[in-house]
């Protein structure tokens, strides 16, 4: 039997089984995600997530569709359990009165307190993409920095740096854009970078053409594989022994945010364990990154993208939703929504 591998742990689990209800098409597929003997949970694909008892166990046919398909559906139905789970205990909580119990409501609200216009508020551009007219560029103005990327992290001018032997110009092309945001810390991330040897340039330099050319090209819909993820870890492994330490989740996830925005995420790991708490719960956090782990947060982001969409505040690209996950989960953003709930 084929098993899942719980993305920081090395126990195995039996794969979930797939089931369709035989008097209950409209549910969809369902996933099997819990068992205690006489009773099984599924999680369905109409969102909602139902308890069968032994008795009823002969209504759910297996289902086995193709590999590549039950890898997009096996997805998509672990994101709608971390929703039913998060709406069920975030009720419970906020019924007890836990306003620490965020739902993606209070955030948007919190949101539309900060900037009425949403995105396209002049103080959001201001503060977040690009400065007002005749005002200089600053490191918190991530447009500069994207525009940067979409040159220095090219991957064909990284594998042409790379095939010529000029490892410390792969480098120096990632230092130029990292350089520019405030996303990323001097202190932590980018000095330590800086005094490499040219020993580890010539490490890192193929690990950072990989990782640009595998968060250009996309998922490939063909291979049941995620050749992202080998690559992120990759990337990791080598900074890790370059920098003697596990590097942070924002210099880890740099290269691939600034190479598709529209896709990537720059992952600010206080805030992102926040919003993972009330939207997948069932995310195991790991404190260093980690291309499952990754894989993940990436999903929550696109859902969290998705319902801004759907309220009517389209992000540009993640910068923004993740800006909005910033913005609302900070300190300054629970306390404001404290205050609102309160009346204060």
């Amino acid at each position: 039997m084929a098993v899942h591998l719980n993305e920081d742990s090395e126990l195995a689990f039996p794969t979930p089984e797939l089931v369709h209800h035989s008097r209950r098409p409209g549910w969809g597929t369902g996933m099997l995600v819990g068992e205690d003997g006489r009773r099984r949970r599924y999680q369905f694909e109409d969102g909602k997530l139902r308890a069968f008892k032994e008795g009823f166990f002969h209504l759910l046919v297996p289902v086995e569709p193709e590999t590549s398909d039950a890898r997009d559906l096996m997805s998509e139905l672990e994101a709608k359990h971390d929703a039913a789970l998060a709406r069920k205990e975030i009720s419970r909580r906020r019924h007890e009165g836990d306003l620490s119990a965020i739902r993606m409501v209070d955030q948007l609200q919190v949101f539309a307190d900060i900037y009425p216009q949403g995105f396209d508020d002049p103080l959001f551009i201001e503060r977040s993409r690009e400065p007002e007219e005749g005002k200089r560029v600053c490191k918190r103005h991530v447009d500069a920095a994207i525009e940067l990327g979409a040159i220095h992290l090219d991957p064909h001018r990284l594998h042409a740096a790379y095939s010529a032997g000029q490892h410390g110009a792969v480098v120096s092309h990632f230092l130029s854009v990292v350089q520019r945001t405030d996303l990323v810390a001097v202190g932590r991330d980018i000095k330590p970078l800086r005094a490499l040897t040219p020993d580890w340039h010539a490490e890192l330099s193929p690990a950072l053409v990989n990782l640009t050319l595998a968060a250009s090209r996309g998922p490939d819909e063909e291979d049941p594989d995620n050749p992202f993820e080998a690559a992120f870890d990759a990337w990791i492994g080598v900074l890790r022994a370059a920098l003697d330490d596990a590097p942070s989740w924002q210099l880890a996830t740099a290269p691939a945010a600034f190479v598709a925005p529209q896709r990537h995420v720059l992952v600010l790991p206080t805030v992102y364990r926040l919003q993972a708490r009330w939207v997948a719960p069932t995310l195991r956090w790991t404190d260093a990154p980690f291309g499952r782990t990754y894989t993940r947060l990436q999903a929550m982001a696109l859902q969290v993208r998705e319902r801004l969409v759907e309220e009517g505040h389209a992000p540009r690209d993640q910068f923004d939703t993740g800006r909005f996950i910033w913005e609302t989960l900070r300190q300054r953003g629970r306390q404001r929504l404290k205050a609102m709930v309160s009346g204060d």
